[in-house]
């Protein structure tokens, strides 16, 4: 059973035939440092969903605590990472939306930035990505957005997108 979810993971990468060399690095090393990266990327967002939470009420300036939702996940043929946190305001305008958005990624971006060493290594240290023997730059290759929706997944009422490397603003996608 376990050389039958390991094949389920696997698969999809090996298919995946042109990746970015920094993927490809990701990939070639034995334990497939992506998708171990991606665990320890998802733990870490599931212990931070309560403090990004609260980031948006005081942003936002709602009287109410929101439930957000985020996961973290990759497309191998784009070379990107995805991590999009997901709330649910119907009573919030358009520049509170704005405004909790951009606060609960500015605060990803510092708390996974912090951690981006961390997630693509191993735990003694003794690997680290690299492309033609240079460190990898992987905070190019993830992307943070922010959607918010009122009353329903079909309603979506904001979005904002912004990369991980510090020096640009939040992106509006939408707003409704």
């Amino acid at each position: 059973m376990k050389n039958f979810l390991a094949l389920l993971v696997i698969a999809p990468l090996i298919a995946a035939a042109d990746h970015r060399p920094e993927f490809q690095s990701l990939i070639d090393e034995p334990a497939n440092m992506l998708d171990i990266a991606m665990l320890r990327l998802q733990d870490f967002i599931v212990w931070t969903k309560p403090y990004m939470s609260g980031e948006y009420q005081g942003a936002a300036k709602t009287e109410k605590r929101r439930h957000i939702d985020i996961n973290a996940s990759y497309r191998a043929d784009e070379g990107v990472i995805l991590v999009s946190a997901s709330l649910f305001d119907s009573q919030s305008s358009s520049a509170q939306m704005e405004a909790g958005c951009r606060r609960v990624l500015s605060m990803m971006r510092i708390n996974i930035g912090k951690g981006l060493g961390h997630y693509f290594s191993h735990i003694d240290g003794s690997f680290r990505p690299s492309v033609n023997d240079q460190p990898a730059d992987l905070s190019g290759m993830i992307e943070l957005s922010c959607h918010v929706y009122g009353g329903s997944t079909t309603n979506r009422r904001f979005g904002g997108a912004m990369a991980l490397k510090f020096g640009e603003e939040m992106e509006i996608l939408y707003v409704n």
